[in-house]
C-alpha cells in the first residue's frame, strides 16, 4: 500500500524535492498512518492479554472504544456473515476499523452479536483445564524437572545408543 502511493507521488512531484517531501508526508499521515496506530493499539492489546494469559490471570479489559469493537467484530466473525467480511476487510487493509464502523447501525449489530450470552462457546480447554488434563497424563515422579533433563550425550549412554558407523569413503 505505501509503495503504491510512493509511486504515484514520485510519479508527480519528483522535479520539486521540497513538494515531494511535503506531498509524501501528507499523504502517509493521511492514508497510512490510521493503520499503523489502530495496529499498534491493537497490538498492545494482545500483547497485555498474552501476558496475563501466561501468568494464568484472566487479561484485563480494555478500555478503549476501537479495542470493544474490535473485539465485537471478532466475537461476532462465527456467528454472521457480514461481520466475516467486515473482519476480512480490515485484515487485508481494504478498510480501517474506523471505516468498518462508521455505519451506526452495523456498528449496533456487532455490538448486539457480540453480547449475545448464548454464543458458541470458545473450542478446547482454557489454561487451568489443559493444566489438569496434562497432570492427568503425564506421570510426575518419572519426570526430571527441566535442569534434570539428561543431555543428548547422557541420553545416548544410559540407553545403551551408539552411533551408527559411517561407511568409510571409496
Amino acid at each position: 500500500m505505501h509503495v503504491q502511493r510512493l509511486r504515484d507521488v514520485v510519479r508527480a512531484h519528483l522535479d520539486d524535492p521540497h513538494e515531494f517531501a511535503e506531498v509524501w508526508d501528507a499523504v502517509t499521515q493521511a492514508e497510512l498512518a490510521p493503520w499503523y496506530r489502530e495496529n499498534l493499539e491493537e497490538d498492545r492489546v494482545r500483547i497485555g492479554e498474552i501476558e496475563a494469559l501466561r501468568n494464568g490471570l484472566r487479561p484485563q479489559p480494555s478500555n478503549t472504544a476501537s479495542s470493544a469493537l474490535r473485539q465485537a467484530l471478532l466475537a461476532a466473525v462465527p456467528r454472521d456473515p457480514d461481520a466475516f467480511r467486515a473482519f476480512l476487510a480490515t485484515r487485508c487493509c481494504l478498510t480501517t476499523l474506523r471505516e468498518t464502523f462508521a455505519d451506526p447501525e452495523f456498528a449496533e449489530h456487532i455490538l448486539e452479536l457480540a453480547s449475545d450470552s448464548h454464543g458458541p462457546t470458545p473450542a478446547g480447554p482454557d489454561r487451568a483445564q489443559l493444566l489438569r488434563l496434562l497432570d492427568a497424563h503425564s506421570p510426575h515422579s518419572d519426570r526430571p524437572q527441566p535442569s534434570q533433563r539428561p543431555t543428548r550425550t547422557q541420553h545416548r549412554r544410559v540407553a545403551g545408543h551408539r552411533p551408527a558407523a559411517t561407511p568409510a569413503a571409496s
